[in-house]
């Protein structure tokens, strides 16, 4: 991880995001949630600089100070994650951001 000013409140959630019967792992980092291949390691996220149209980005807008959710939220057979965060362009104001079919990306 590499956001030095995000504090040691986070931990790594383990879930199968896509349904393949391959564990992923998942953290807080800076300003996204990295998803890492459970098997190796390898990073299944792109920074969001560097993202191309088809990379799996979970960027958020402020320093993440809390630890991914992985559950089907709305009912639909689905995993989705969320996590509790903050925007630098609202100060003061928690968000919470979401994501959901991620067999699509990988």
């Amino acid at each position: 991880m590499n956001d030095p000013s995000a504090g040691t409140y986070q931990s790594p959630v383990i879930a199968d995001l896509n349904d393949d019967g391959q564990l992923e792992v998942l953290a807080a980092n800076s300003q996204s949630v990295v998803v890492l291949r459970g098997s190796d390691g390898a990073s299944i996220t792109c920074g969001h600089l560097f993202c191309g149209d088809d990379g799996l980005d979970l960027f958020t807008w402020d320093s993440l100070k809390s630890t991914p959710a992985v559950g089907d939220v709305n009912g639909d057979g689905i995993v989705d994650v969320v996590i509790g965060g903050g925007n630098a362009g609202l100060p003061g104001r928690g968000l919470l951001f979401g994501w959901t079919n991620f067999s699509d990306h990988f």
